[in-house]
């Protein structure tokens, strides 16, 4: 029998402002910071909370756009760890929480 919980990814990311009221209100409830807030290659303000409850939630602001250098760097990097080969350890992760 399934698990009467058990926490679940999701890769869906809201577009919120990311300013003090929406951090005040999720440390209130109990969430906490696993990455950012942190300006991203491809133009986003991200953040990544958790829930109480074990849910992780990405959430982003439009930024001033995708960052050519910073898009081309993770490009490479992301290659050049897929060239070694399927079970080789990503060195960091370029995205998500």
């Amino acid at each position: 029998m399934a698990d009467a919980h058990r926490p679940l990814r999701t890769d869906v990311i809201p577009e919120i402002v990311l300013d003090g009221a929406c951090f005040a209100l999720a440390f209130y409830v109990g969430a906490t910071l696993i990455r950012g807030p942190e300006d991203m290659f491809w133009g986003d303000r991200y953040v990544c909370l958790l829930d109480p409850f074990g849910h992780q939630w990405p959430l982003a602001t439009p930024g001033a756009g995708p960052d050519a250098a910073a898009t081309e760097e993770a490009v490479a990097e992301f290659e050049d760890t897929n060239s070694q080969g399927t079970d080789a350890p990503l060195s960091r992760r370029s995205i998500g929480c």
